[in-house]
């Protein structure tokens, strides 16, 4: 049994299950922060947080694997006065290193989209819009879509939807006809919405869409239903535990994976 991982052996594992070939040019999927390499205790979240940073120092862990990136946009400054590049600071000076695997795993052909697929039990899935392509197959891919085992009423699919990914709330547009092609993406997915009609869909399923989508949607006769962005990615944290669970088994090495205790919603869904 092997003690500990190398970070590059660490990033290779990773990237088998979200390879930064799949992710857009634009995103920072990859070690965020890098502070050594003697990986031996893994933290899982999806999003970085004070919180997550004392987990991983109560727990004894090196590593945070998280999915949205905790440097997203172009840093000309690190100060500990701005929230994001403070989360940076405090994991530097703390050794982590914090690796993302971002639109490298939403963008996956096996990555995000597949897995809210596999949920659904979508029959005939596939991907939604393929994006690159190397020697004939899809490196990278927006979204999936399937049949549901048969068509269901709206109503009942707006049901379908809040149990299988257990979220506060469904906001959707209403339509007068029977659900049975399913389009979904992970996140914000707005821009799939004219292509999930072109492709025939009878609703996409995403986290966030922008107000105007909405009123496309109700144009196109498209029903939407908007889930919330964290509710659609969530599975990213169990999916990576189990994946990693598995291929360090496999390859006996002896390392520690945790999900994170204090993963939830960034916000409080307010009800009478």
């Amino acid at each position: 049994m092997k003690n500990e991982l190398t970070a590059k052996e660490f990033a290779g594992l990773i990237e088998e299950i979200a390879p930064l070939e799949s992710a857009y040019e634009w995103d920072n999927s990859g070690y965020n922060v890098k502070c050594h390499d003697h990986i031996r205790s893994v933290l899982i979240c999806l999003d970085l947080s004070k919180q997550v940073l004392d987990e991983a120092a109560t727990e004894g862990c090196d590593t945070i694997l998280t999915h949205h990136p905790v440097l997203f946009h172009g840093v000309k400054q690190l100060r500990n006065d701005l929230p994001v590049s403070n989360l940076a600071i405090q994991a530097i000076q703390q050794g982590y290193n914090v690796y993302c695997a971002h639109t490298s795993f939403d963008c996956a052909p096996k990555g995000m989209n597949h897995i809210l697929a596999e949920l659904f039990e979508l029959r005939e899935e596939k991907p939604l819009i393929i994006e690159k392509q190397s020697n004939g197959l899809p490196i990278a891919v927006l979204g999936s879509i399937g049949n549901l085992k048969e068509a269901v009423k709206p109503e009942t699919f707006v049901k379908m939807v809040k149990e299988k990914l257990n979220c506060a709330e469904v906001r959707y547009v209403p339509v007068n006809k029977l659900i049975y092609k399913v389009a979904i993406i992970g996140g914000a997915g707005g821009d799939g919405l004219i292509p999930a009609v072109q492709a025939g869909a009878d609703v996409l399923i995403t986290g966030e869409v922008k107000h105007n989508v909405y009123c496309e949607a109700a144009e196109t006769g498209l029903m939407l239903c908007e889930t919330g962005h964290y509710d659609s990615e969530k599975v990213f944290c169990r999916h990576m535990y189990m994946c990693l669970q598995k291929r360090l088994c496999g390859l006996q090495y002896n390392i520690t994976v945790k999900n994170s205790k204090y993963e939830a919603r960034p916000y409080i869904v307010f009800e009478k």
